[in-house]
């Protein structure tokens, strides 16, 4: 009888590599780092991976494929900001992994990611244009791009938040990026609606688009 693989070492050795190329980069880790945090030996990690390529591979497609099943529910703007929220905190590593990483990989499997990454704005344009019909395809989905990048920043803080209030600022951060209007101002209340004193603007400066 072989020996029997605790349950969920895989998604264990993935989420330590994504760690490991976040902070340190992929070409700086080695097979043997990324088997001594998760607790085992490199030729055990063998095992279940063939090798670095594929460790990033599976770690940026596990991220996706969280991002994916986070925004297929979603109804309302609202419900998108929950789940890019969710995912920006929980796989943290993600943005720094398909912005600087994902390049490393075969030119197949970084045509796929990219597919993937089209499949998930599609989405997300099809639940904002239900909110704001008046947006165009275009316009649309440069609002989305632009919260999945605002959402992706996180990787690159220092700082480890705390994951409640991160998720509370990315939704906001979001629902800020949905409401701009085409030509650069957002769709949110001025001071005077919100019924907070307002300030002259200074002599001589631009009151701004």
């Amino acid at each position: 009888m072989g020996v029997r693989r605790p349950p969920g070492r895989r998604a264990q050795i993935l989420a330590v590599a994504a760690e490991r190329f976040h902070r340190s980069g992929y070409h700086q880790v080695s097979m043997t780092e990324v088997a001594a945090g998760v607790g085992i030996t490199a030729p055990a990690l063998y095992r279940h991976f063939r090798g670095k390529p594929e460790l990033l591979d599976r770690a940026v497609r596990a991220g996706l494929e969280a991002l994916a099943e986070g925004l297929r529910p979603a109804r309302t703007t609202a419900d998108l900001g929950a789940a890019l929220a969710a995912v920006a905190v929980g796989h943290r590593p993600l943005g720094t992994l398909v912005q600087r990483d994902a390049r490393l990989l075969p030119p197949a499997r970084r045509a796929a990611l990219r597919r993937e990454l089209r499949a998930d704005v599609a989405l997300m344009v099809a639940v904002l244009r239900a909110e704001r019909p008046e947006l165009t395809q275009a316009d649309a989905e440069l609002l989305c791009w632009s919260a999945l990048s605002a959402c992706a920043g996180l990787s690159y803080q220092s700082a480890a938040p705390q994951p409640r209030r991160a998720e509370a600022l990315l939704r906001e951060l979001v629902a800020a990026v949905l409401a701009v209007r085409p030509g650069g101002t957002a769709a949110v209340p001025g001071p005077e609606q919100r019924g907070e004193p307002g300030r002259e603007p200074r002599r001589g400066a631009g009151t701004g688009p």
